[in-house]
């Protein structure tokens, strides 16, 4: 039962994951085909800002959803650990700059990836609690 109830747990996880940084790449791109959704009071600054998050977010998102995808469990722990970290930084300069927008998806997102970075990891240490794969049947 406790088996069933963690893989499950994993399952849900990594789903939001990749939920959470495909929704992370579409804000990211609106915002650079129009940085005054993401900035709406931003000066001539707001379109380099968001051509920097553009850059940093596609390709995290991106890896991170293509990893996820795969389904092996512990490879997306260190890009799981540094999107969260990416997205605390986030949620830190949100909180800064007065946009809370920026400060709660920041904050939703680095939740979301160091946790399940931590739930994989610790799972993968803990052999009796992955569940067994199931052979296919042809």
């Amino acid at each position: 039962m406790a088996v069933t109830t963690r893989a499950r747990r994993g399952r849900l996880l990594l789903a939001a994951n990749a939920v959470f940084a495909a929704v992370s790449a579409a804000f990211c791109v609106a915002a650079a085909l129009d940085p005054g959704l993401l900035l709406p009071d931003a000066g001539t600054g707001a379109g380099s800002y968001a051509l920097a998050y553009a850059a940093r977010q596609l390709p995290l998102s991106g890896a991170l959803v293509l990893l996820l995808a795969r389904g092996r469990r512990s490879a997306p722990v260190p890009l799981l650990a540094v999107s969260g970290v990416a997205q605390l930084g986030d949620a830190l300069l949100g909180l800064g700059s007065g946009i809370p927008g920026v400060a709660a998806g920041g904050g939703v997102g680095a939740a979301l990836h160091l946790a399940t970075a931590w739930h994989l990891r610790r799972t993968a240490h803990h052999p009796s609690t992955t569940p067994t794969p199931t052979p296919a049947t042809t």
